[in-house]
């Protein structure tokens, strides 16, 4: 029962970074091809 929560918990929270690191990264990349890519990484 209590691990069944905490199982949820942390796939939401897993979910919503995952979502937050997508924009990001979604973010930079439209970033690097409207300037010229100064760090390549």
């Amino acid at each position: 029962m209590v691990k069944d929560a905490i199982l949820d918990s942390i796939y939401s929270i897993g979910f919503m970074l995952l979502s937050i690191l997508m924009f990001y990264f979604a973010y930079l990349w439209a970033f690097d091809i409207k300037f010229s890519s100064t760090f390549i990484s």
